[in-house]
């Protein structure tokens, strides 16, 4: 049964610790990797919430999530993109700017994304410069695990271990889609970058106004 068949209807606490449950018994003796399984299920309901505008409970999730496990970067990113929904672009920033950034195994799958997403709400926020610096830190990220082959032959192996939690691993996966999304705004970014220069050159006086601002 998917979330948005179990949300209905359920009173969200108690299908959280009916969930807790079901993943204790399943991970007994085992806290880190309980915790992180809980923290990834709460980030997934707090998608749904998201997509379905219940902003508030989303954010609850996601915040609830990142207490399990401080270091799961799909929460930080989900909590920081529904905050910038809300237009709420300052706190989505420092969700983002305070999201672990270290390569500790699989998170590097998620820190491309994390580095597009700060790079995003820079650019939403009109800093231009911080946007391209960190459309270009996503873009290396990403090129760096393409030819990383430790790190491919990882994917591999966990990729044939994870039978039954197809889910977790699937988001795992590299989102092409934010790569070519990153690539495109990074291109119309350094473009009109050229094009201010070109313009601030071919009229001097427009920059000496600029600085006697």
């Amino acid at each position: 049964m998917g979330f948005l068949s179990k949300i209905f209807g359920t009173n969200p606490e108690t299908e959280k610790e009916n969930k807790f449950q079901e993943i204790e018994r399943q991970f007994i003796g085992k806290f880190e990797l309980a915790n992180l399984h809980k923290a990834q299920w709460l980030t997934n309901r707090g998608n749904d919430f998201r997509q379905r505008g219940q902003f508030d409970q989303a954010i609850k999730d996601f915040r609830d999530a990142i207490k399990l496990n401080p270091n799961h970067i799909h929460a930080h990113i989900s909590l920081g993109m529904v905050y910038a929904k809300q237009g709420m672009l300052k706190e989505g920033i420092d969700v983002l700017e305070k999201a672990p950034k270290e390569n500790t195994g699989f998170n590097v799958y998620y820190i491309h994304e994390l580095l597009s997403a700060l790079g995003m709400m820079y650019m939403e926020a009109d800093n231009k410069e911080k946007a391209i610096d960190y459309f270009e830190k996503s873009l290396k990220v990403y090129n760096d695990i393409q030819f990383n082959s430790a790190i491919m032959e990882l994917q591999k192996t966990h990729k044939k271990s994870a039978k039954g939690h197809e889910q977790e691993w699937e988001e795992r996966e590299i989102n092409t889609e934010m790569v070519a999304t990153t690539k495109e705004l990074l291109k119309q970014l350094k473009q009109e970058s050229e094009l201010q220069v070109v313009f601030l050159g071919k009229n001097p006086q427009s920059k000496k106004i600029d600085s006697d601002k």
